[in-house]
């Protein structure tokens, strides 16, 4: 017997793998997605596992914002067609064999995947944090690898599957449809023996020739407090999008200028800019995932001026926010 997945299932079990998530269709009042399986499933801390054999049921877009990190996908039948920023991308399995195709996302940047009526999905999905990577890593060399996988933007990239992992991907989607302790710990073989592919993969290969000066230091892996991750909660947990250096220096125990000058240093941009930063990608979501007007949005990130807003937005993330709206809702 198939499972029937409508809206809600599909949005709590997004919600529950950490990913904010909306789901949009022509038709609000047809709630069933798909027909098929469907299992999400965290296989340890920031290492998740999805995997899915599914007819979809309707047209719709599922969006969510995702954060630095890497997401390896082995499609063994349909095709799967989804933005990434402002590029799309499209991806069909071919006869008898798997395609793995790997989004390394370097920043906060919105996904969204087309669902169409009457396609056939089976994928398994690995996904895992650049923190988590990044925390695993003990020496100089081995933050240099995950830092030079990072370093290009938001990038994507596709291969064949070979006759190992074709074996591995179908002993993943097997385990990962049971509950178990055993089968949960070979899930986690699993989607490990998969990850080690990929970044051995990406290394391997000349992605980029030169590796990019590290942005995190060697320190930073045992520090889970950060300035930036300081100043980001600050930020996040505060009505005031837009707080005063003096007021961020006061609650880090440090003076402005030692602020500026630690910050400057560790991350190559000013506090002022990270800030700005941080408001416009909240932004993003609140248009992108959450529906608000260009207008109400300037006014809760903390721009008294909407053309002021619009013209930050466009140099942020070289789109309109009308533009941004139309993509993903489709007005």
């Amino acid at each position: 017997m198939q499972d029937v997945i409508d809206a809600d299932s599909l949005k709590q079990a997004l919600l529950d793998g950490g990913h904010h998530h909306r789901l949009s269709s022509a038709d609000d009042k047809q709630q069933v997605i798909a027909h098929g399986h469907l299992s999400f499933g965290s296989s340890s801390t920031d290492l998740t596992v999805h995997c899915c054999d599914i007819v979809e049921n309707k047209d719709a877009c599922s969006s969510a914002e995702l954060s630095p990190s890497i997401s390896i996908n082995l499609l063994i039948n349909g095709s799967v067609a989804y933005q990434l920023g402002n590029n799309t991308y499209h991806f069909s399995a071919p006869k008898d064999e798997i395609r793995i195709f790997v989004n390394v996302i370097n920043k906060n940047e919105l996904f969204t995947r087309s669902i169409k009526k009457g396609q056939r999905v089976k994928k398994a999905n690995v996904f895992c944090q650049k923190e988590w990577l990044l925390n695993r890593c003990h020496t100089k060399k081995d933050i240099e690898m995950i830092t030079t996988i990072f370093s290009a933007n938001n990038t994507v990239y596709s291969w064949l599957a070979n006759d190992r992992l074709i074996e591995v991907a179908a002993q993943l989607i097997e385990n990962n449809q049971h509950g178990n302790f055993i089968d949960q710990l070979k899930v986690e073989q699993h989607a490990l023996d998969i990850l080690n592919h990929c970044l051995v993969k990406l290394t391997s290969t000349t992605i980029i020739e030169s590796i990019a000066e590290p942005l995190y230091k060697p320190n930073d892996l045992t520090n889970n407090h950060s300035i930036k991750d300081k100043i980001e909660h600050l930020v996040s947990n505060k009505m005031d999008m837009n707080p005063s250096l003096n007021s961020i220096a006061a609650q880090l125990a440090m003076s402005v200028s030692t602020l500026q000058r630690k910050f400057k240093a560790q991350y190559k941009m000013t506090v002022v800019e990270y800030i700005r930063q941080k408001r416009l990608e909240h932004a993003r979501t609140l248009l992108a995932l959450e529906g608000k007007s260009i207008g109400e949005t300037a006014y809760l990130v903390g721009y008294n001026h909407p053309s002021n807003f619009i013209t930050a937005f466009k140099k942020q993330f070289n789109i309109t926010p009308a533009a941004l709206i139309n993509q993903h809702w489709g007005k």
